[in-house]
């Protein structure tokens, strides 16, 4: 599992992340989405979570092309936010 800010720059960037499912993750990661969230501290989760992305090439680039999708549409919402002031 990787910090939020690494978490974002690898959804950017069209790659799959595996998260912790915390308040500030899974508001912008929805489980087999665009994302796999696995329990805090929970090791086996993110086993599975990792040897599931390993496995599944199909899964592993929906998740990524999913995740680049969620960034691009913060990145516009930022933009207007940023426009109206």
């Amino acid at each position: 599992m990787c910090g939020l800010w690494w978490g974002l720059e690898a959804m950017s960037a069209g790659l799959p992340v595996i998260a912790a499912a915390v308040p500030g993750n899974a508001a912008l990661i929805l489980h087999c989405e665009s994302g796999l969230l696995v329990a805090p501290g929970n090791r086996v989760e993110l086993v599975e979570a990792v040897v599931r992305l390993a496995g599944e090439g199909g899964l592993r680039a929906r998740l990524g092309e999913a995740g680049r999708r969620v960034m691009l549409q913060m990145q516009r919402i930022g933009r207007g936010i940023t426009q109206r002031r």
